[in-house]
């Protein structure tokens, strides 16, 4: 089992960032042969922004789940807690 965690999210904010910009660069040029191009920017960096607020929820909840499912693990074997730091007798 690995033990790495990609926060796929941060991937989401930082794609948000580079539409914005880009859409931002287009605007200060105030070509009309770019409107389309501007509103496909404007239309990523708000997708991108709404696809980072559902996967950093959704990791948030998976951190709190796993956090929990290993301290119960702990408990039932007896040993020491990753997140309290407490020894935890065995239960078995």
């Amino acid at each position: 089992m690995s033990r790495s965690f990609t926060m796929f999210s941060g991937f989401l904010l930082y794609s948000m960032h580079q539409f914005a910009r880009s859409s931002q660069e287009v605007e200060r040029e105030l070509d009309p042969k770019r409107e389309a191009e501007n509103r496909s920017f404007a239309l990523g960096a708000i997708i991108s922004s709404v696809a980072f607020l559902e996967a950093h929820v959704n990791e948030f909840f998976m951190i709190k789940t796993a956090r929990a499912f290993v301290d119960e693990f702990q408990i039932k074997l007896g040993g020491v807690s990753p997140t309290t730091g407490l020894n935890t007798p065995s239960l078995l």
